[in-house]
């Protein structure tokens, strides 16, 4: 359970630090996406999990040809998966993120350390 607490602690500090990473290397989603990421954070504050998903899915359906609002749908993907006590769909989410083309290396890091610490937690 430890563990769990600090990926939840880990998981806040990256959704903090994701305003400026995306705003320090000017790698914004579309307002369309931003939006539907706002309204996943309201189900988190709901502990509405299956509404996220639901909205996250629409955005990547939405989103089909736009690698960085992808990869950040992704990761909102497995914040929610591990949010929602569904561990074991974090990783394919973020090693889908880690597959989009033309990402900002801030993001990459990110997105790298978060699948680190998923592959890490699945170990113990």
């Amino acid at each position: 359970m430890n563990m769990r607490i600090a990926v939840l602690f880990t998981l806040m500090l990256l959704a903090l630090s994701f305003a400026s990473t995306t705003l320090a290397q000017d790698a914004t989603p579309s307002r369309g996406t931003y939006m539907q990421l706002m309204d996943a954070q309201e189900a988190w504050e709901k502990e509405d999990y299956n509404k996220a998903f639901t909205v996250l899915q629409s955005a990547l359906n939405k989103a089909a040809d736009k690698p960085l609002d992808i990869a950040i749908i992704q990761q909102y993907v497995a914040h929610t998966a591990i949010l929602s006590g569904q561990d074991h769909r974090a990783r394919p989410a973020l090693e889908n993120a880690l597959q989009q083309r033309g990402l900002p290396i801030k993001l990459q890091s990110e997105l790298s350390l978060f699948l680190g610490q998923i592959v890490l937690g699945a170990e113990e």
